[in-house]
């Protein structure tokens, strides 16, 4: 049995079993695998959005709390620094990928 933690826009959906993996998920085995995973992530796309899969409920649980508290702290750093900004100051988010 394997557990899949599935994030879209940035929020847990779901946290589901699955009896088998498919080609393209593979296993995190480590809490330290699941964050660096999760901030490479983050890096890439500026987002954490993904399906994380894990053979243990715990660690699934673990990763989603972890996913929250991520998104929660990112809110509140970049909540500051608006309510910091001077008059005519301009604010870009950091670790955002512009569109070309």
């Amino acid at each position: 049995m394997y557990y899949r933690v599935v994030v879209r826009h940035n929020l847990v959906e779901e946290i589901r079993h699955q009896q088998s993996l498919s080609e393209t998920q593979s296993l995190l085995k480590t809490n330290l695998e699941a964050g660096t995973l999760l901030s490479q992530t983050f890096r890439q796309t500026g987002c954490i959005d993904g399906e994380y899969c894990f053979d243990d409920s715990e660690r699934a649980k673990l990763f989603a709390s972890v996913c929250m508290d991520f998104i929660a702290k990112l809110i509140e750093s970049r909540s500051t620094r608006i309510e910091r900004l001077n008059h005519n100051e301009e604010y870009v988010a950091d670790n955002i990928k512009r569109h070309q």
